[in-house]
């Protein structure tokens, strides 16, 4: 990973988002993961940290723990996710399997799914989202309009 060209990092970036290509408004974050190469230390911290991250998602499993969570739950998914899920680690899980399953497993919640959308959902469907979230918070916890809350 250390060694990964321009073109590949570039890549892997576009696979985050809807159309796999990587949107205006996100380029900072292209930019931002290539300025780490010209430090090979914060580089090698950056990949032992992701590396820790995806050890911790697959290392502590929650799925079974779902269903002791007392507080409204609001998820989102993007329908053209091709990260979550991973089709290396599960290849015949869908993204409607775990969006079925969670809304079965998580007592008191309000999922979507959201179409045109890929795994940086609030890039790819900003609007949407931040209704959705207004909604959500609305019903739940507020009788009040929340919009200046959002924003």
């Amino acid at each position: 990973m250390m060694s990964l060209p321009d073109e590949r990092i570039e890549q892997n970036f576009d696979l985050n988002f809807y159309g796999n290509k990587l949107p205006e408004d996100a380029q900072f974050m292209l930019e931002e993961r290539l300025r780490l190469k010209e430090d090979q230390t914060a580089l090698s911290n950056y990949y032992d940290m992701y590396v820790k991250c995806i050890h911790g998602m697959l290392d502590g499993p929650v799925f079974d723990r779902l269903d002791k969570i007392k507080t409204p739950v609001f998820v989102a998914y993007g329908k053209d996710d091709l990260l979550i899920p991973n089709r290396l680690l599960h290849p015949n899980l869908t993204i409607e399997k775990v969006v079925g399953d969670a809304s079965e497993k998580i007592p008191n919640q309000k999922i979507h799914l959201l179409e045109k959308c890929g795994h940086f959902i609030v890039s790819d469907q900003a609007d949407a989202v931040s209704d959705l979230i207004r909604s959500f918070v609305k019903i739940k916890f507020l009788s009040t309009p929340i919009s200046f809350l959002i924003r």
